[in-house]
């Protein structure tokens, strides 16, 4: 049955309004609210797609010129109270799912998170053959990946990669704002390659404050300390000693050679920025002059073939390693800075160090893994699933922050212990 005007909507928000403030959690079990959480989720799922896809529509029309506002952008902005930003975000939604009905049908059944209605509206919207196999990606992967994979979609079924490049640079802005506690909040967007000069030169200084914390005794997040890498960077004289060329101070880039030569990747051939996604391949050759640039030029996957007799990872085979692993590879974790070198297998056993052996981890992880921590061998992701000794207890789904603080707590347990047997 099609329903031609928002009275059946209408009737079902006044009932759920009605049940909502009539419920009393005081009364109710833990099992009980964690149903409503579930139930939320959904009907916030459905709302939002619903007003995305509405709003679309609002925009092609001249519906929303009624009150004298400058643009759809304006008009969904001041009648949903949020920022322009999130209105235009929105709308474009709106208007990737018209394009992608069978994305749309599942977003509106709430079976997609926001995060992943955009993420696969857009690509979908691009390569519209594409929705099936991101529909059941969503099922199976985090929303990174999942995001990384929509992304990679979108790349590949773009015809004119330098037009986008030069559109989004024409669109780059530096924005600031403070929110209701008072925080100040800092967003620059643009092209992926600067930004990733950005990031480098940030990650580069994050180093030295970190190794400087340590000697002091001081310890917070890793993102505290690139929030003071930045500030430094952005206010402050500084020296002007330039970015060094080393492991862990580059931006790094895997291109497969045909698309080197070629000037653009075809098919299933890459191009990209470790973490941060595919780029043109016009950008990799300006850069191949300069001395930040790591390449990895591979066919295919041949890097995981590079095997040599030491027990350390050569430079090679760590670059390739922070290509695959940007972020830290346990399952959950989103950790960037101060990433470590792991071995699979024992070098004792083996006496060779191969890329498909190693991993990265940051350290209260590497910590983890250090105290007794079973990590399961890395899943068609990349990920390894954490799992606490016999009798230890494990953290929750969404605990990486206590999983960190259990790791900093036992590592400092293991200090004072060494400290007191060294005083006998």
């Amino acid at each position: 049955m099609e329903v031609h005007d928002a009275r059946r909507v209408r009737e079902a928000a006044e009932v759920l309004a009605a049940a909502v403030a009539e419920l009393d959690l005081g009364a109710m079990l833990p099992a009980a609210h964690r149903e409503l959480v579930a139930l939320g989720e959904r009907i916030e799922r459905t709302g939002r797609t619903v007003k995305s896809l509405a709003a679309a529509k609002v925009a092609e029309s001249a519906a929303w010129m009624g009150d004298g506002d400058r643009s759809p952008e304006d008009w969904l902005a001041r009648t949903t109270g949020t920022t322009r930003a999130e209105a235009a975000k929105e709308l474009e939604c709106g208007r990737h799912l018209q394009l992608a009905p069978e994305v749309a049908q599942a977003a509106t059944a709430g079976e997609l998170s926001l995060k992943q209605t955009e993420a696969i509206a857009g690509a979908a919207a691009a390569d519209p053959a594409a929705a099936a196999r991101l529909l059941d990606s969503a099922k199976d992967k985090g929303l990174r990946a999942l995001q990384d994979e929509c992304r990679a979609t979108r790349t590949k079924a773009d015809p004119d990669p330098e037009a986008t490049r030069a559109k989004i640079h024409a669109q780059r802005s530096y924005r600031t704002w403070t929110d209701a506690e008072g925080t100040g909040h800092l967003h620059v967007s643009g092209p992926s390659d600067v930004i990733a000069r950005m990031d480098n030169a940030v990650r580069h200084r994050c180093d030295r404050i970190f190794r400087e914390a340590r000697r002091e005794g001081r310890r917070e997040r890793t993102d505290a300390y690139a929030f003071d890498a930045a500030a430094e960077l952005l206010t402050s004289q500084g020296d002007r000693t330039p970015v060094p060329v080393g492991a862990d101070a580059k931006v790094i880039v895997r291109v497969d050679l045909p698309a080197l030569l070629r000037g653009r990747p075809a098919g299933d051939e890459t191009c990209e920025i470790a973490g941060l996604g595919p780029i043109p391949v016009s950008v990799v050759r300006s850069w191949m002059e300069n001395a930040f640039l790591a390449a990895i030029v591979t066919k295919g996957t041949e890097i995981t073939k590079v095997v040599h007799l030491g027990r350390k990872f050569t430079s090679e085979q760590r670059t390739a390693l922070q290509w695959r692993d940007p972020i830290c590879a346990r399952k959950g974790c989103d950790n960037r800075l101060g990433l470590q070198y792991d071995h699979f297998e024992d070098w004792a056993d083996t006496h060779t160090t191969r890329v498909d052996a190693g991993r990265r981890f940051c350290p209260p992880c590497h910590r983890l893994k250090t105290l007794g921590w079973t990590v399961s061998d890395p899943d068609v992701n990349g990920q390894c699933t954490f799992t606490p000794p016999a009798g230890a207890r494990s953290a929750p789904p969404d605990g990486q922050a206590v999983v960190h603080q259990l790791a900093e707590t036992a590592q400092a347990a293991l200090r004072s212990r060494r400290g007191a047997l060294a005083r006998r």
